[in-house]
């Protein structure tokens, strides 16, 4: 039985895809790929990809575009599908959502017509995605629709140097690959207690958590803009030099002022609530309707007690992406604190009677110590939380209880059970993009990577 795969591209990780199917093509599978743009397309030729093996998006919207759709047929019947909807699709995308709603939905629409055909046409078993920005997520629909199983490769965050495979357009659910989780139980109890001694700062954050440079060096970026305008999934020229700029100016006010509090009150009673860089997937996809930062505080504000606190951290890898006048609105919430983005996070958070985030990363951490810690987001670590996808009704109870027990709730046996469960059901391998990470292509880390993908596929072509 012949198996066909179609990866799709996203920016700089389609070389770590690339990397992963030559060695899936010699095993015989059957390798395609999905494009938003020319510019991968002639990526991906130039290494003697067959022209006919790829979908170029780009090409056909162009033409397309010219005369918006009317009615969206299409879309109407992925919705029904799915639980996701095109209005939440639009509003996750940071390109989509800045043009007018016809123009996206025409897109959107043209690119699940060309995307099903395709998929369609060359009988394809399995998606391998990113499913990050709105041209993915209408991939992931039409899989769905067409009973094929689209994945998303994805650190499991602890331990950072695993990957495991997502289903669905969240990071809520792990495609189970069936290992015995037992088989684990020692080296997730070796793990939780290595982790609380030593406390790692996750491999993707060190590596990202550099200021914003200056947009004058980025012109071979503005060129590639200018050449590709077709792209969905590329900012406007206008709007790349002008997020560029704001950016890297406002990190030299912002860096300049006296801010953020770098020396808190850690006896005090406080919640610890952690900021996501935005734009970014992991709060405006995963966060939904949650996505507002700063809503989320002012609610939690409203619910407070007079001696409870909040200690808002920064995302340190987001300095300069928020306005000076953002933080001045937070800062004069009652009980509000801005504390300094370079602060020890693990200080703060065993000091804390409770932390709160979307869908960080910190919650996990602050389980894995014992703490209560609560997502809005629904999380495939949400077992070890003390609350996973809550909502704004759900806050008044958690501030009301906040002097109960200190503790999670989770015991050690629970903690390690589950991290046997994510060990059984992820792959040794570092799972991100080259320029992110330029470990990724080394020959070690992609006959990994390869064992992975290998594995997973082998598992749907079984469960078919």
């Amino acid at each position: 039985m012949s198996i066909s795969i179609a990866f799709v591209v996203n920016n700089q990780k389609t070389k770590t895809f690339y990397e992963v199917s030559k060695r899936l093509e010699k095993d015989g599978f059957s390798i395609f790929w999905i494009s938003p743009n020319t510019e991968w397309k002639t990526w991906l030729i130039e290494r003697d990809v067959p022209e006919s093996n790829i979908l170029d998006v780009a090409t056909s919207w162009v033409v397309s575009r010219r005369k918006l759709a009317n009615n969206f047929p299409s879309l109407l019947f992925l919705e029904k599908h799915s639980e996701n909807r095109i209005g939440n699709i639009i509003l996750s995308d940071r390109n989509l959502k800045t043009k007018k709603t016809l123009y996206s939905k025409s897109y959107l629409e043209h690119a699940s017509k060309v995307v099903e055909y395709f998929l369609s046409k060359n009988n394809i078993n399995i998606v391998f995605a990113e499913i990050t920005w709105a041209f993915e997520l209408i991939i992931e629909m039409v899989a769905r629709k067409l009973g094929i199983k689209c994945l998303m490769p994805h650190t499991v965050r602890i331990p950072d140097d695993r990957f495991a495979f997502f289903e669905g357009f969240l990071n809520n659910k792990i495609f189970k690959i069936e290992a015995n989780s037992k088989d684990y139980k020692s080296d997730a109890e070796d793990f939780l207690k290595k982790f609380r001694e030593q406390k790692p700062r996750p491999r993707y954050f060190s590596l990202n958590n550099k200021l914003p440079k200056n947009p004058l060096n980025s012109i071979s970026k503005v060129i590639k803009h200018i050449k590709w305008s077709a792209d969905e999934t590329k900012f406007t020229l206008w709007d790349l030099i002008k997020n560029k700029f704001f950016t890297y100016l406002n990190s030299k006010v912002i860096n300049n002022l006296n801010l953020f509090v770098s020396n808190p009150d850690l006896d005090a009673k406080y919640l610890l609530v952690t900021l996501h860089k935005q734009p970014e997937s992991t709060i405006d996809l995963w966060g939904g309707m949650y996505s507002n930062q700063y809503d989320n505080i002012e609610k939690l504000s409203r619910v407070c007690g007079v001696n409870t606190w909040i200690y808002v951290k920064e995302h340190s890898n987001a300095i300069g992406d928020r306005s000076l006048s953002w933080y001045k609105k937070l800062k004069k919430l009652p009980n509000v604190i801005l504390i300094d983005p370079y602060l020890d996070s693990y200080r703060l958070v065993q000091n804390s009677y409770v932390v709160i985030s979307v869908s960080g990363t910190v919650c996990y951490e602050a389980a894995l110590m014992g703490k209560k810690a609560y997502t809005f987001a629904d999380m495939f670590f949400g077992e070890v939380l003390t609350g996973n996808n809550i909502n704004c009704s759900d806050l008044f109870s958690i501030v009301n209880n906040i002097d109960a027990t200190p503790c999670s709730f989770k015991s050690d046996e629970k903690l390690s059970d589950f991290l046997s469960k994510i060990f059984a059901n992820s792959f040794t391998g570092i799972m991100s993009d080259p320029q992110s990470d330029p470990y990724v292509l080394e020959e070690s880390n992609i006959d990994n990577l390869y064992y992975g993908f290998k594995t997973v596929c082998k598992k749907i072509i079984n469960m078919n």
